[in-house]
């Protein structure tokens, strides 16, 4: 635009060391906030006010004179704008008289924005559980196959799925979980922990989800930095969990993902077997609507160098992944498939798969804890998978079976 004021303010306010040319000026950036110098230039204008506006001196300080109407045109004032929102730090009196200046500039900026038709179509922000609901209402009867903690192969659909995440929301919230809160999760790949995942998103909590195949004193660690509130856990990570419950003062609740005929004696704090925690609930929950951005999902890297460092997924990276994941040359399923996800939802999301299956209503094949080659065969087999998704190591365990 013009002479490229808005281009050099979008450069400079990045900071570090920029050097750039363009139109006929080279400007140069010695640091975020000090002095911007003209080397070479061409003709004033534009290219003068906005060297001005960016320094911190004293001629920085004063209002620059208006740009010539030919070199500056009917986008000055847009052009202001970025300068003035990136314009460095300054003390003082200065200080006040650029406050004063941006105030007017955001203004103006506001009131033109103000002014403008937005669109109808689709108007509703990239939340994961709009992602169950198409699920639900398009691919309802859409069969989830689990093979269970418990042994048995366990079928249910998308449609009860959300149904039951609702409940888990609903009861999520009389137990004083809100936006914001962490639930931990450590589970296998089942139905349940699929329903878990949607009803913690859906109130705008994060789904911490842990990886049990880290050291004790590690996943410790993890539940204390999250300042995790309820644990949700399968079976097979009970007796883990026993050892560390007196190093996790933040858990208040433990809920196992089983029902009461398998629930096991424990001393984990409160703990209750999941299907005896939602039998509570009776569905009539309807979930909210939030910023997109609001963090949905929680992950920890191994801790190879150091402690393990968390992770953030926010809703629209999720959405925008699963959309993304759907596409030809990426994971490409459809309706027609069948999903068999080995790759863990506690590792990185399941590279998207409990978001990207939904989104298209395709089959899924849950397997549970046995990841063996024998087991991951008969699966494959049974069920005829057409595409699935793991490490090297599961496949190697296939292939030697």
């Amino acid at each position: 635009a013009g002479h490229g004021v808005a281009a050099r303010g979008v450069i400079l306010a990045f900071g570090g060391l920029a050097r750039r040319r363009v139109g006929r000026t080279r400007l140069r950036k010695r640091h975020f906030g000090g002095n911007v110098r003209r080397l070479r230039s061409g003709r004033g204008g534009c290219g003068r006010t906005a060297v001005r506006r960016f320094g911190g001196s004293r001629r920085g300080d004063h209002e620059p004179a208006q740009c010539e109407r030919g070199r500056g045109g009917a986008n000055h004032h847009a052009r202001r704008d970025v300068v003035a929102l990136t314009r460095p730090f300054a003390p003082g009196a200065a200080r006040a008289k650029i406050d004063q200046r941006d105030q007017k500039t955001l203004a103006a900026s506001e009131h033109r924005r103000n002014d403008l038709m937005l669109g109808l179509m689709q108007d509703w922000p990239l939340l994961c559980h709009r992602i169950i609901e198409h699920a639900a209402t398009i691919h309802g009867s859409q069969e989830v196959v689990t093979r269970s903690v418990e042994g048995p192969i366990v079928r249910t659909t998308y449609r009860q799925i959300h149904d039951r995440a609702l409940k888990v929301s609903q009861k999520l919230t009389r137990d004083g979980i809100k936006l914001g809160d962490r639930v931990a999760t450590i589970a296998w790949n089942t139905a349940r922990h699929l329903e878990v995942w949607y009803g913690i998103m859906g109130i705008g909590a994060i789904c911490h989800t842990v990886n049990p195949r880290l050291f004790p004193e590690q996943i410790a660690w993890i539940i204390n930095h999250a300042q995790d509130r309820i644990v949700i856990t399968d079976l097979t990570f009970v007796p883990i969990l026993e050892k560390l419950a007196d190093k996790l003062p933040s858990v208040e609740r433990y809920v196992v993902l089983t029902d009461a005929a398998h629930m096991p004696q424990t001393t984990l704090k409160n703990a209750v077997a999941y299907e005896s925690w939602i039998g509570e609930a009776d569905g009539d929950f309807t979930w909210g609507t939030f910023d997109e951005n609001t963090a949905a999902a929680m992950c920890y890297t191994s801790g190879t160098t150091g402690d393990p460092k968390g992770v953030l997924y926010s809703h629209r990276s999720n959405v925008l992944h699963a959309l993304m994941a759907n596409s030809r040359d990426s994971l490409g399923t459809s309706a027609g498939d069948t999903m068999l996800p080995v790759v863990p939802l506690f590792h990185a999301n399941s590279w998207g798969i409990a978001f990207s299956a939904p989104s298209m209503g395709t089959k899924l094949v849950m397997p549970g804890p046995k990841l063996d080659g024998a087991s991951v065969y008969e699966l494959l087999d049974t069920e005829k998978v057409t595409y699935t998704a793991g490490v090297p190591t599961v496949w190697l365990m296939l292939l030697q079976h």
